[in-house]
């Protein structure tokens, strides 16, 4: 049956067209009272056409033939709904007046409540038949709910000779006739949740613990508009729900919710549910949310997904739907004239179920004509599509493949870097080329920061000489303290940079760094201490763990000495100038000399034969002693400890002070200063507070002699006079 067909042929007026149509569907075997329901469009066009009388003439004629083949009550189901929509028709009216008549005569008194209802006396149809409708469905001992508000109501008695109605509320008895009944009240389930609310509360509880969905459902099915996750809340505790309770049972409702085919799910904090009354299935409601999804991160999960329900529901993935999402990924990767590699290779995931490969060939064809493959391959944002993209490698590039995978392996994401190894393993990389990607890597360690937490991982799936967990700690620390440096890398990259160190430190319940606190004794576990206390981008609860671990190791820590500032071994003292001259030594070390030291290892190493190579050799123990000195300058830095003003004393001789000395027989008053370790200039006069000879000065104050023997004459000089040098 074609209603368009109908719709149009009573738009266009052909009346006999229509008529002559109609009769043919109305004789046909399969039409049904339903059947006229879908043909509802063609009363109402009749209807706003003018053609009111012909309109009226179809419905009788419909009634007519169709009761020779259905009952009067099943006649009902179109009768009511013809009316509806014609409105008022005389004639009509009385046949649908009959057909309750003659199927409701076993019920007493129906020709009162015909009276009462008024279908045939001129009352309103739609209350006319609301009226019957409610007061033959209902009987002693059913729910009702009202109309404009959530209270609830039970029949307890009934008058079948005047159609009385006599109802049970929380407010106690009503009596209602038929016309005021079906006015104030509906009919509704025995589980309906305000029905439960209002008679059943224990029920309702126990039906909140078993089957949440229910209780949403029926929530939703009398909610015109979403209702959200705070509305639950507030209709639900505590009666339902203990508030305690709540987060965890809400989970739990929300995640049977997502399931259920009935449920939207949308929104996040707060969620928003609505009632869909077309059940969908599975592949509607996935190609719903895939085709809104943006990233490729998002739809490669939406895909799993799907193929995780599918294996809880122990059903196949449907091929349409792959299908769709195959040609969907595709669309969006051609669209991307740049770039689209991370698209093409969650299509591929796709493809892999459907035994299709043109995603894989499209990939292996941009990586071949990539400037750049190394770049191509971190350009793919999804860590669990490298391994994909290095197949798709292999097969575009296979006589460079080991080229590309020990450049890609220090800056790839730490997960993969291991598997990066063994497929290099696999390739012929050698234990000499894995020491020199592992100098590479320690050469530039802030840009390398994977391939350092890589090595600091134990360099899984390489084969790389055990490299000491302290000098690997110390270079991390040193990483993350780069990175407080202004205009060393963007901050987000900073962010992201620091949130893999610290993934990468509590690995195993910090395992690594258990070891380096082995390797150490009390003195260097204070200053380690004290630089993990200053390193903010370590997150506080990282310190914490970080600290509590050194805690447990050297109990000692907490025990507090009274050391004189400038006896304290935790601590280098030093001007703003003095730091920036130390990191300016540390980044010559490592972008200058480690670099090129790297690279000597390399050119040595491509000369072959490497138990006779004395460069080879030459070089790795150069690498050692810059990896030590870097080391050692990098526990420095972690020292330090910027001098301000008023950190420097005046009653005495200290850090920052500036003495001015006089030599009783000779008057030669010498002045010296004494600051930190890297702003001591001699032929300034400037000395390191912790050398002997300064040692043996601080804490003297004015009036109090010391043995010189720098200047001019030797022998005992009597302090004169203490000023502060960062005036």
């Amino acid at each position: 049956m074609d209603t368009k067909t109908l719709v149009n042929l009573a738009t266009d007026g052909n009346l006999a067209r229509l008529e002559e149509r109609w009769i043919e569907i109305l004789e046909q075997e399969s039409t049904t009272p339903e059947t006229a329901l879908e043909l509802l469009p063609v009363f109402e066009t009749l209807a706003t056409k003018q053609h009111r009388a012909e309109a009226d003439t179809l419905a009788t004629t419909t009634l007519d033939l169709l009761a020779d083949r259905f009952s009067p009550r099943e006649l009902l189901r179109a009768a009511g709904p013809l009316l509806l929509t014609l409105g008022d028709s005389a004639e009509l009216r009385r046949q649908v007046t009959a057909l309750f008549r003659t199927g409701y005569q076993d019920r007493a008194a129906i020709d009162v409540l015909l009276e009462e209802a008024g279908l045939a006396g001129g009352r309103p149809v739609r209350r006319a038949l609301r009226t019957l409708d409610v007061c033959l469905s209902v009987s002693v001992g059913d729910y009702l709910v009202a109309r404009h508000d959530d209270t609830t109501a039970r029949i307890a008695a009934f008058d079948d000779a005047a159609w009385g109605f006599s109802l049970e509320t929380r407010r106690g008895q009503r009596e209602l006739g038929p016309v005021e009944l079906a006015d104030q009240y509906a009919p509704a389930e025995p589980d309906d949740y305000r029905v439960l609310r209002d008679f059943e509360p224990l029920r309702l509880a126990e039906l909140g613990e078993r089957d949440p969905t229910r209780i949403l459902l029926s929530i939703l099915k009398h909610r015109s508009e979403p209702v959200s996750s705070d509305t639950f809340k507030a209709l639900l505790c505590p009666e339902v729900v203990p508030a305690e309770r709540w987060t965890r049972w809400w989970s739990k409702a929300r995640a049977a919710a997502k399931r259920c085919p009935h449920i939207d799910v949308e929104g996040r904090s707060p969620y928003y549910l609505s009632y869909r009354e077309e059940a969908r299935t599975l592949e509607q409601e996935c190609w719903d949310g895939f085709r809104r999804l943006a990233g490729a991160k998002e739809l490669l999960g939406a895909v799993e997904n799907y193929l995780r329900e599918c294996r809880t529901r122990k059903q196949e993935p449907d091929r349409d739907l792959l299908l769709k999402m195959d040609e969907e990924l595709g669309r969006r990767a051609r669209r991307l004239r740049s770039g689209g590699l991370t698209l093409r290779l969650v299509q591929r995931r796709v493809e892999s179920l459907l035994e299709a490969d043109e995603a894989a060939g499209a990939a292996v064809d941009m990586l071949r004509a990539a400037p750049d493959p190394v770049v191509a391959i971190q350009g793919v944002e999804v860590t669990a599509l490298w391994s994909d993209a290095c197949d798709c490698l292999a097969e575009a590039l296979p006589d460079r493949i080991t080229e590309v995978l020990a450049a890609l392996l220090p800056v790839a994401p730490l997960p993969v870097c291991g598997g990066l190894a063994e497929r290099l393993g696999a390739a012929g990389f050698g234990e000499d080329d894995f020491e020199a990607l592992a100098a590479r890597i320690l050469g530039d360690p802030l840009r390398y920061h994977a391939g350092l937490l890589w090595l600091w991982d134990g360099a899984p799936g390489g084969r790389v000489a055990e490299i000491r967990s302290l000098s690997l700690l110390s270079t991390i620390l040193a990483v993350l303290g780069d990175l407080k440096r202004e205009g060393t890398v963007p901050r987000k990259q900073a962010q992201a940079i620091a949130a893999d160190v610290r993934k990468g430190l509590a690995a195993r319940k910090y395992e690594r760094f258990q070891a380096c606190l082995e390797e150490i004794d009390p003195p260097m576990a204070r200053a380690l201490r004290t630089q993990i206390r200053r390193l903010d981008s370590l997150g506080r609860a990282t310190r914490e763990d970080l600290s509590k671990l050194l805690r447990k190791r050297f109990p000692e820590l907490d025990i507090v000495p009274i050391v004189k500032p400038w006896e304290d071994p935790n601590v280098v003292w030093t001007t703003g100038t003095g730091l920036l001259t130390k990191q300016q030594e540390i980044d010559e070390l490592v972008n200058v000399k480690m670099k090129e030291n790297a690279k000597r290892i390399g050119e040595a190493a491509a000369l072959g034969d490497l138990a006779e190579n004395s460069e080879y050799k030459f070089a790795l123990e150069e690498r050692d002693l810059l990896r030590a000195r870097l080391a050692q300058m990098q526990d420095s830095v972690g020292l330090a400890r910027k001098l301000t003003r008023e950190d420097v004393p005046t009653d005495h001789v200290g850090v920052g002070s500036t003495v001015t000395f006089r030599h009783a027989e000779s008057g030669n008053s010498p002045e010296m200063t004494f600051l930190g370790p890297w702003d001591a200039d001699i032929e300034r006069h400037v000395y390191n507070y912790k050398a002997p000879f300064s040692q043996a000065i601080m804490g003297k104050t004015v009036g109090d002699t010391v043995e010189l023997d720098n200047v001019s004459p030797p022998g005992r000089y009597e302090i004169v006079n203490i000023t502060n040098s960062m005036l």
